[in-house]
């Protein structure tokens, strides 16, 4: 039986993912095992556990962004599975379109970084489109993000397309958002029709 400390992460067989609070103990009324109290994450109330409910909650699960090896994107196609030699790994997409075998040690959690423009190129005239995840988006017209602020579209001299962002009422945002960061992290973004 796997033994936990106070703060691991885990999954109880009935309640779900959770986390370890107290123990290990021995229950008067139980079986002689260790017992741990564990915190359901949907519920506020610690439940009393043999250690046969729970196993480690994995690093991380099917559909999960990953950084590996802090220069790469990768989405988790399967896994955990287990290596007694080299440590659990996963099925991971990568970048270039293939599907390899990532170790979870070549992994760390995803975060979103935003990239701003160091040295913006001055803007054109907004007369075309950007198409960006099936969404054509029209520079120069106003949209809104899901948060009730205002975006504006433009494409630079050397091709890339940048934002102005405003907040809901009226004063400027920062400008040189790229506009996959904007939709990622802000959108939806709807077109605002005047």
């Amino acid at each position: 039986m796997p033994e936990f400390k106070v703060g691991d992460k885990v999954t109880h067989a009935v309640y779900g993912d959770g986390e370890i609070k107290y123990g290990p103990f021995r229950h008067m009324y139980g079986s002689g095992e260790d017992c741990y109290v564990f915190s359901p994450d949907n519920r506020d109330a610690g439940v009393t556990s043999p250690c046969y409910r729970l196993t480690p909650r994995p690093a991380f699960k099917v559909g999960d962004k990953a950084s590996y090896k802090g220069l790469k994107t990768v989405n988790i196609l399967a896994g955990p599975f287990s290596d007694n030699e080299a440590g659990p790994w996963y099925v991971a997409h990568f970048p270039d379109g293939e599907d390899d075998v990532a170790y979870e040690s070549t992994l760390s959690p995803w975060v979103p970084v935003f990239h701003k423009d160091p040295d913006p190129a001055p803007l054109k005239a907004a007369e075309d489109t950007e198409t960006f995840s099936g969404v054509t988006y029209v520079m120069g017209a106003r949209y809104k993000d899901r948060t009730g602020d205002f975006w504006e579209f433009a494409r630079r001299d050397d091709g890339r397309v940048t934002g102005e962002w405003f907040y809901s009422n009226g004063d400027p945002g920062e400008s040189g958002w790229c506009l996959e960061n904007a939709v990622e992290h802000f959108g939806p973004l709807t077109l605002v029709e005047d």
